[in-house]
């Protein structure tokens, strides 16, 4: 053990050389790493929403969420379907085993969902297919405040 410090003792140029090299590169290895405020996550999870205005909640069920959730469960690897319907809208969330490649399962949705499109009925204004990810974080937040408005006139 004496002779390998008195090595770097007697060669005092060489130690110094020597962790300053070490110091730029983990320096430059600290610089390298990805940062981001939310880390990218991907998770097995599939958001559908359906709009068709003038339909109440049972329609909704009845016409469109039944139908979705059919389709969608005939895909490997689907854990859980959970549909909410109110008046105009019905939302169809789908939850695969974790493990699997999100964005595979994602199209898999998106495939199955434009094959029962066609005999849904008349006016669906809208169908929007979402993945779960951290990336999508609001960013700007807003609020109105007054000393003298009140909360309705807000």
């Amino acid at each position: 053990m004496k002779a390998l410090t008195g090595f770097f003792v007697e060669r005092w140029q060489f130690t110094l050389v020597l962790f300053t090299l070490l110091a730029v590169l983990g320096l430059n290895a600290v610089m390298g790493i990805p940062k981001s405020e939310d880390p990218i996550a991907k998770f097995p999870l599939v958001f559908t929403a359906i709009i068709l205005p003038g339909a109440d909640a049972e329609e909704m069920e009845r016409l469109v969420a039944v139908p979705i959730e059919e389709a969608v469960s005939r895909i490997e690897d689907v854990e859980e379907i959970e549909s909410t319907s109110v008046a105009g809208v019905a939302t169809i969330v789908t939850e695969f085993t974790w493990g699997v490649d999100p964005d595979r399962k994602y199209d898999e949705v998106v495939r199955e969902v434009n094959r029962v499109l066609p005999p849904l009925p008349d006016g669906v204004r809208e169908v929007r297919i979402d993945r779960a990810q951290t990336a999508n974080a609001n960013v700007v937040q807003m609020a109105l405040v007054s000393e003298t408005a009140s909360m309705g006139q807000l």
